[in-house]
This record gives structure tokens, sequence and C-alpha cells, in this order.
């Protein structure tokens, strides 16, 4: 069985990329021609720009390469998972050890010549859950840990608004970067959809500062498998 992690990533990563490289070239370009003379050194200003911009313009290409290439395939014999950059393949009687861990919503499958990290969050429902079944039946019972507290936490009692704060980071850090070279851009009087998309990359970076600080982790220990779960308040 294949499974692929959420096309949201790969528009994400199209709709960053071209709003970096259009911001960041007119940013570049810009300051190269100082069109409103305020530069003292255009020249190592726009290098400067450039090497900013296109660190984040390769962190939007990494995350469409992400969304195209990695797969993970699970048989009852094999495990391959296929990264941007490396591919790693285990047996399953190869397979030393799982580790469930809730907090980041994660497994580690370990074996002698490396490990496969995986994490939930980038998956759709209906294919985490599936993933979840398989690599649970993967394996015996003995070698696989953090279980009882991963079900607990993150499958009787999953909620989709504190489950990606790594994520909600990532994308706070962009839509910032996006804020702030476009706010120079319309200092720079480069036009007033620069302010437009500055004042919109400022509240989506706001809105996802507030989420990250309301982040709760759900530290409630595991419940009793034979006790019914009990409904529970939704928080924030």
């Amino acid at each position: 069985m294949h499974f692929r992690i959420r096309r949201s990533y790969l528009v994400l990563g199209i709709l960053c990329t071209v709003a970096i490289a259009v911001l960041g070239g007119f940013s570049v370009i810009g300051a190269a021609l100082n069109l409103d003379g305020s530069f003292r050194y255009p020249l190592p200003t726009a290098v400067g720009l450039g090497c900013f911009w296109g660190a984040w313009f390769l962190a939007a290409v990494y995350t469409i390469a992400f969304a195209c290439r990695d797969q993970l395939t699970v048989t009852a014999e094999q495990l391959t998972h296929k990264g941007v950059f490396r591919t790693h393949t285990t047996p399953v009687a190869a397979i030393t050890a799982v580790e469930w861990i809730r907090n980041p919503n994660r497994v580690v499958v370990r074996y002698p010549r490396g490990r496969i990290k995986l994490d939930f969050d980038g998956y759709a429902p209906d294919a985490r859950a599936q993933l979840v079944q398989q690599l649970r039946s993967l394996t015996a019972a003995e070698l696989q840990s953090g279980w009882a507290a991963f079900e607990a936490s993150h499958l009787r009692h999953y909620r989709p608004a504190h489950r990606s704060r790594g994520a909600a980071l990532v994308c706070l850090l962009m839509y910032a970067a996006l804020a702030a070279g476009a706010g120079y851009g319309w200092r720079w009087q480069l036009g007033w959809p620069f302010l437009l998309v500055s004042a919109g990359s400022g509240l989506a970076a706001f809105w996802y500062l507030v989420g990250i600080v309301r982040f709760v982790p759900d530290d409630r220990p595991a419940a009793d498998p034979s006790e019914p779960a009990q409904p529970t308040a939704s928080r924030g």
C-alpha cells in the first residue's frame, strides 16, 4: 500500500515560490538600481536581499519537491520510505523497534542500518488512520513502545487544531518574511500592491502566532482501554 502526503503541501509550495520570486525579484532589482536613491551601497544591499529571499525561495522549492517525491510503501515483507534526497528500505523482519510518539504526532521505525521517521500530520485523515493501522499490525507488540499514550492522545482524543505547531511556526516565519519584504517594497515606492501583500501577510503571521501561543499539548495520561471513552470539551 502506498501513502503520500496531502496535496495542500504542493499548493503551499507553489504559492510561496511564486510570491517569493516576485517580491524577491523586485527587491533585488530595486536595490541594485537604487530606484529611490536611498541606498548608500546599492550592490551590496542587492546581494544581501538576494541571499535573504534566495533562502526562502529554496525552502519553498523544497516544499514542492517534498510534496511531489515523498512516498511511503508498506507491504507485509518490506517498508520503503522515499524522501527528497534519500530512500530508506528495510525488510519487516529486520525492524528492531517501533516508537510511537504522541507529541509531536510521529512514529519512528528503527532497523539495523538506520531509521524511518514519519510525521502523521502530513497525511490526510483517512490515509493517516490506514497508515497507523498498517504500522501497528506490521510487527510484534513487544517491539513497539509508546503505543498506549499515542493511542489515548492522538487517536481517541485527536484534535486537529492542536496537532501542527511545527507547521504553524514554519507558516508564521514565511508570512512574516513575506510581510517584511513587501513592506520594504512599498517603502521603495514600488506600488500599493506591495502594501496590500504586506498587510495581508502580516495578518496571516499574527493568526499563526496566536495559534502557537494558544497551543496546549495533550498531556493527559493514557486511558484504560477497558473503559469507554468519555466525551471531552474542545479547548480553545
